[in-house]
């Protein structure tokens, strides 16, 4: 379990896999990646994809999809370096912490919640790693959830969103393929049982995700489904999900009518 603040009034403790959930007095209660539903909250099913780290590297690699091995052997020529801290160092974190912003940013994501990193990295479960080129410069970031015999993915992070030259793309691309195939052969020389890839889309629609899939599914691997529920246990709590619900709630109504966005407030820099 990992205990953070929300905001300045609302602290979560979120529960992972199949934890135990004792009393913690959090105002919001999560339930992340579990093999089965919370019968005292409402849970949502999800999926992600698990590599089973008993099988050889020979065999995992061969299950691979064929351009995934060519770009994981290819990049024994690029001189990538690869590194790793699996003790959640304030420091490595706060890089990885930077990094993801500007990707974020490139994307039009949310940025990284340091504060609920941070508590994975203080209880000793955050693992966050890193390929850099010949010169030194970081090319991709991931960071990891360890626990037991399991380690998952919950972030990656890479240049490729500011890249245009076709070169560039490239390497990234086999500098990201090179990146899960050292983790995953890291976790299986640390005897860990599972690689979780982090996720599966579940959809149609949204091509992004769709993308990711196709990533994710190249390095082989089944789809388990799972589930995920939170609840709010004070008043504060309770309303704060109220709110989060209708926020949610409005943003879909907004997109299945096809609404334009709202407009941006302009500032001296859009004028000039």
């Amino acid at each position: 379990m990992i205990l953070y603040l929300k905001s300045p009034f609302i602290t979560v403790a979120e529960f992972h896999f199949d934890e135990d959930a004792p009393a913690t007095g959090a105002d919001i209660v999560r339930y992340l990646w579990r093999a089965s539903p919370v019968s005292s909250s409402p849970t949502e099913a999800s999926f992600t994809l698990v590599l089973d780290l008993a099988k050889s590297p020979q065999t995992l690699l061969a299950n691979m999809h064929a351009e995934t091995r060519y770009r994981i052997r290819r990049a024994e020529k690029d001189r990538f370096q690869y590194d790793f801290w699996c003790a959640g160092e304030p420091e490595a974190s706060a890089q990885f912490c930077d990094f993801y912003d500007g990707f974020a940013a490139s994307k039009h994501l949310v940025p990284a919640n340091r504060k609920r990193l941070s508590a994975l990295g203080e209880r000793g479960v955050l693992d966050v790693s890193r390929v850099r080129d010949s010169t030194g410069i970081a090319l991709v970031w991931h960071a990891h959830y360890r626990a037991g015999d399991r380690a998952r993915g919950i972030h990656s992070a890479s240049l490729l969103g500011n890249a245009t030259d076709p070169a560039l793309r490239a390497l990234i691309g086999r500098a990201n393929c090179h990146h899960t195939w050292c983790d995953l052969l890291r976790f299986q020389q640390q005897g860990l049982a599972l690689y979780d890839l982090g996720g599966w889309y579940g959809g149609t629609e949204d091509q992004e995700k769709l993308r990711i899939n196709r990533f994710k599914e190249s390095f082989g691997g089944v789809v388990i489904k799972e589930f995920n529920s939170e609840t709010g246990v004070t008043t504060k709590g309770k309303l704060a999900l109220g709110a989060k619900a209708v926020v949610l709630s409005a943003s879909g109504w907004r997109r299945s009518w096809k609404l334009p966005p709202r407009p941006q407030k302009q500032t001296a820099a859009h004028l000039r």
